[in-house]
C-alpha cells in the first residue's frame, strides 16, 4: 500500500490542505485521524509537545508567505 508506514499511526499529526488554497492553516489532529493523501499533507509527531512545537513553527507568517510564492493556489 502506498502512503502507509509507521508515520501513519503516530499519536499526533499536524495537517494542512495541499492544493487550491490561498491560505495555509495547519491544524493538530489526534492519531486516529487518517489523511486523504490527495487532499491533505501532514507531519507526524510522537508526542503532544512535539506536535504543538511543529504547529507553532508552521504557523509563522514566513511559512505561508513562502508557500504562496510557489503559486500553487487556484487562479483568481
Amino acid at each position: 500500500m502506498l502512503g502507509v508506514g509507521a508515520y501513519s499511526f503516530t499519536p499526533w499529526k499536524v495537517v494542512w490542505e495541499v492544493c487550491g488554497k490561498k491560505t495555509f492553516r495547519p491544524v493538530l489532529f489526534p492519531g486516529h485521524w487518517k489523511a486523504n493523501q490527495s487532499l491533505q499533507a501532514f507531519i507526524p509527531a510522537t508526542g503532544l509537545k512535539e506536535a504543538r512545537r511543529i504547529l507553532d513553527e508552521l504557523r509563522q507568517p514566513a511559512i505561508e508567505k513562502y508557500l504562496l510564492s510557489l503559486q500553487m493556489q487556484k487562479a483568481p
